[in-house]
């Protein structure tokens, strides 16, 4: 990236994105092990980025982890360089200010799910007709692999139109190319790339518009009201154009039309009889399942879980091998509620979730930890049968995720020998991501060489040198590492000086 003058970096506010950065959290990938640094030091992280805007340091590529989605998808999630992710922070919010962004909260999740209904229903009030609406369609379009295909000609065209600072623009979407190797495409899961994402799509869906169609749009997700199946049918024919010329697609199975009262049922959470003309709206409460933030009681959560166990013929059981879309993002939120109030009453039953549905990984090992101090006998058996009975069941991303719940409560030390050899065997997959989990738990029982992370700070991916970095700096707090080898790892460049921590 060519050099920033002074000024354009003094009105950067890279001691925020610092601050920020300290503080975001990835839900698909194990947290990163600097955060903790970068909150300790931010004035210090700050200092350094904008010294490498200045000189026009070169950014690295990413690291790609390929995570699991529902079935057999696969969503390609970045490891974005420290410098590389707070520049791209700074840079974005520099750019995007004075636009305005939706909060993503659940309330405007509401007011998207609920909008066809609202304005579908014969009527106004809190009492509304459904016997006019029998007519009434609605059209759910969801764009596919959104963030991989934003094109950074047509992206940085629409920013400077929109907002004017050219020259930072053209800053940001070069830093873009180099993070991502190519002129297409966002690094998901970090904030910016949510901000730089609603500035694209708002083309689509001025687009739509202008064409006069009726809709609601929550990030990639569009809802389209229509008077009849034929004009549904229009409706979803106008998206899929609109977007093909912003290089997007729509998803096959994320995109479908029913009837109002069809998408009344399935969404409001609410009983409809069509034969009954009336339905009090203040009753609709869809999509809180729906929502990340949102948390069941642990009785509901409990409650899911347990239709896994319900007899084949029962048709409220949930077949992990049958599962539908929104019965996983049903067992994503128990998961989610169990950990939060930390409840044991889930844990048996995720081994099999771990296995027949690989993408709720992340909030198996989340419930996991949390269960950790309380259960640990309990946490350690799921451990170990995952890893001993059904290591080849399990992809590299799910390996990285169970290394990482190792390494935060310390399983090592409590049993060393079939643990040990299972994690140590772990550096032979071809996986950076899971190389790097595997080196920093090693060292932190001290089960690994210093010249084994030496070797990999040098050949590994640049985005993950920090884990071989704090890696040497569990070893040396064992004694494994003298003073002088640490010294010279921290002469060699300014990151590892602050991630040995001065």
């Amino acid at each position: 990236m060519e050099r920033i003058p002074e000024p354009e970096v003094r009105a950067l506010n890279i001691l925020q994105a610092v601050i920020d950065e300290a503080n975001a959290r990835r839900n698909l990938v194990p947290p990163e092990p600097w955060l903790d640094v970068l909150a300790r030091y931010p004035q210090e992280f700050a200092n350094w980025v904008a010294l490498r805007l200045r000189v026009g340091a070169t950014n690295s590529p990413a690291a790609i982890v390929n995570t699991r989605k529902s079935g057999q998808g696969v969503r390609p999630v970045p490891i974005v360089g420290i410098a590389e992710r707070i520049a791209y922070r700074a840079l974005t919010n520099h750019v995007v200010q004075g636009l305005s962004f939706p909060t993503r909260s659940l309330e405007d999740y509401r007011q998207f799910a609920n909008g066809p209904i609202l304005q579908g229903l014969d009527g106004s009030g809190d009492v509304r007709s459904l016997l006019p609406a029998h007519t009434k369609y609605v059209a759910e379009a969801d764009v596919a692999a959104f963030y991989q295909y934003v094109d950074h000609d047509l992206l940085k065209g629409e920013l400077e139109f929109q907002v004017g600072r050219v020259y930072e623009t053209g800053v940001l979407i070069d830093l873009l190319g180099e993070i991502q190797g190519t002129a297409f495409g966002l690094p998901q899961l970090l904030d910016p790339s949510d901000l730089l994402s609603e500035v694209y799509i708002r083309m689509l869906e001025r687009d739509l518009v202008r064409q006069g169609l009726v809709l609601w749009r929550y990030n990639d997700d569009f809802r389209l009201l229509a008077n009849g199946y034929d004009e549904a049918q229009l409706a979803v024919e106008q998206v899929s154009d609109a977007a093909r010329r912003l290089g997007l697609v729509l998803s096959d199975q994320k995109t479908h039309i029913s009837r109002l009262v069809t998408y009344i049922v399935r969404n409001a959470s609410v009983p409809v009889d069509e034969d009954d003309a009336q339905i009090d709206v203040t009753t609709l409460s869809p999509g809180s399942n729906d929502y990340a933030g949102s948390l069941m009681s642990p009785e509901e959560a409990n409650g899911v879980l347990r239709r896994i166990s319900l007899p084949p013929r029962d048709e409220n059981r949930l077949d992990l091998k049958n599962l539908r879309h929104d019965d996983v993002k049903l067992l994503r939120s128990a998961l989610n509620s169990l950990a939060h109030h930390e409840d044991e009453g889930g844990l048996r039953y995720l081994v099999s979730l771990t296995l027949f549905v690989p993408v709720l990984t992340p909030k198996v090992c989340t419930y996991l930890i949390s269960m950790f101090d309380a259960h640990a006998s309990t946490v350690d058996e799921i451990w170990d049968t995952l890893t001993q009975n059904h290591a080849d069941s399990l992809s590299d991303w799910q390996r990285a995720w169970l290394v990482y719940v190792a390494r935060i409560c310390g399983m090592l030390a409590l049993q060393p020998d079939g643990r040990l050899s299972w994690v140590r065997g772990q550096l032979r997959r071809n996986s950076d991501l899971l190389h790097a989990e595997v080196s920093l738990c090693l060292a932190q029982g001290g089960a690994i060489e210093f010249s084994e992370l030496d070797v990999s700070l040098r050949v590994r991916p640049e985005a993950l040198s920090p884990w071989y970095v704090l890696g040497m700096k569990e070893l040396h707090s064992i004694g494994l590492v003298n003073a002088n080898q640490i010294s010279a790892v921290k002469q060699s460049s300014p990151l590892y000086r602050l991630l040995l921590e001065l």
